[in-house]
């Protein structure tokens, strides 16, 4: 009775009651509004299929009928009631809504969908990026749990999916990422980027174990005229890549995502190599690739094997004096004037050093009031000329012993009737104690 009563009254009294009720629901307690919607769930459990339908179908006429502003307006206290309501009961109504959606049956199902899609349709972009951004608030809010019941259910999903719903999803989603800007391409690409470096290596391989069953699944559905084109675009991309070889060419970027994928070695570009060189020399650092001369041994080393030393370095300096000095042989004087260094700093009198390896500031020649002079020391020279109870020179001494270029006669050096080479060998035989024979055979220290 109490619906025929309402179906006689007009648009203005409709208005006016609807008003009323708004205003008395508003101003109701907490407990009387649990109370209202307990009734009036346990009057809905009650009533019978076709009183549910026809509810239901005066319910859709009505929105039908209502102006954008309504529909907007009253989407916004759902979402405002929606955002008050605890997780038990959101979790409660997602289940309700999901049971309700299994049994609904394939026209109805599909009607929806259409209702939506054409919903989205009609979105401005503030309102399609507004939607997104929520969803993806959305998605991070959700625990582990969630997040993998949701994989598991699209999983499911698209595992029933036949092979046409296959074939146009992914052409959608092709036509989506064709029409991407750049920037949005690559925000999407490291952000797929750092989602897989932050998987587990058990994650990855199972990433990586699905892609291979899918790509199975996909080779061994595809048609012979599929599977030709795929072989020839491999082929095509593999002759490319030796083309390119053959020809003192690297790569290019294209070719080496493609060979990648199909798990094969190739050359990397001269891009990526200069960028791998780029990233060693600044995580090496200055000091990693810089390289300095040594005064001791007249070697280029590196910035990180040199030592520097200055005039104030007492202890170095005795033994450089102690060891370096000129030898008492005749030289070419081009070869002294080059290796000596008095005039840079007095500590240098008398020492045959490389220039090169001395770091001054010039106008250091003042003998009355000497400045500080920095000179470089490699480690294989510092660790011979630390250890004073050591007689021998550094190995690459720039004169280590015997001039190439004295003054000797080297072709009568060791004449039998030269008394100069035979002293010079008893000396070595002396230094190094070599047994000394006589005229029978037997040697001296037998004796």
């Amino acid at each position: 009775m109490q619906a025929a009563i309402r179906s006689k009254e007009s648009p203005e009294e409709h208005a006016i009651r609807l008003e009323k009720l708004k205003a008395k629901r508003a101003m109701e307690s907490t407990e009387e509004h649990a109370s209202r919607l307990m009734k009036l769930k346990a009057h809905r459990g009650r009533e019978s299929t076709e009183e549910h339908v026809r509810r239901l179908e005066n319910l859709k006429a009505r929105r039908d009928m209502e102006s954008p502003e309504d529909h907007s307006r009253r989407l916004q206290n759902l979402k405002i009631k929606r955002d008050m309501e605890s997780p038990d009961e959101r979790a409660r109504r997602l289940q309700i809504l999901q049971s309700q959606r299994d049994v609904e049956d394939p026209q109805k199902h599909a009607m929806r969908l259409q209702r939506l899609k054409a919903n989205r349709a009609m979105q401005t972009p503030e309102e399609h990026a507004s939607r997104l951004q929520d969803l993806k608030a959305k998605r991070c809010m959700e625990s582990p749990e969630q997040h993998r019941a949701r994989l598991d259910s699209l999983k499911a999903q698209r595992s029933v999916e036949t092979p046409d719903k296959r074939a146009s999803r992914l052409s959608k989603l092709q036509g989506k990422r064709q029409l991407e800007l750049p920037e949005d391409r690559g925000i999407r690409l490291n952000a797929l980027k750092a989602q897989y470096s932050a998987q587990t290596a058990e994650a990855r391989s199972n990433r990586l174990g699905y892609l291979k069953a899918q790509r199975k699944a996909l080779h061994v559905s595809e048609s012979v005229e599929e599977r030709e084109r795929r072989l020839e675009r491999r082929r095509q991309g593999l002759h490319r890549v030796q083309e390119a070889k053959s020809n003192n060419v690297t790569a290019s970027e294209a070719q080496c995502a493609a060979l990648d994928d199909a798990g094969l070695l190739h050359e990397c570009s001269e891009d990526i190599k200069s960028k791998i060189l780029g990233e060693l020399g600044f995580a090496l650092g200055p000091s990693g690739m810089d390289q300095c001369v040594c005064c001791v041994c007249d070697r280029l080393a590196f910035t990180t094997d040199v030592h520097v030393y200055s005039t104030e370095d007492k202890d170095v300096l005795q033994s450089m004096a102690a060891r370096l000095r000129i030898p008492d042989v005749t030289l070419y004087d081009e070869l002294v004037a080059f290796y000596d260094c008095k005039d840079i700093h007095p500590a240098f009198i008398g020492l045959m050093l490389s220039r090169k390896g001395i770091k001054h500031d010039g106008n250091v020649n003042d003998i009355e009031n000497p400045r500080d002079v920095d000179f470089n020391v490699c480690l294989e020279c510092e660790t011979v000329l630390l250890q004073p109870w050591l007689s021998e020179l550094p190995r690459h001494y720039v004169f280590p012993g015997e001039p190439v270029d004295s003054e000797r006669d080297i072709d009568h050096e060791f004449d039998d009737d030269d008394g100069h080479a035979i002293a010079h060998a008893d000396q070595d035989a002396f230094l190094h104690d070599d047994p000394i024979e006589d005229n029978d055979g037997n040697s001296m220290d037998a004796l």
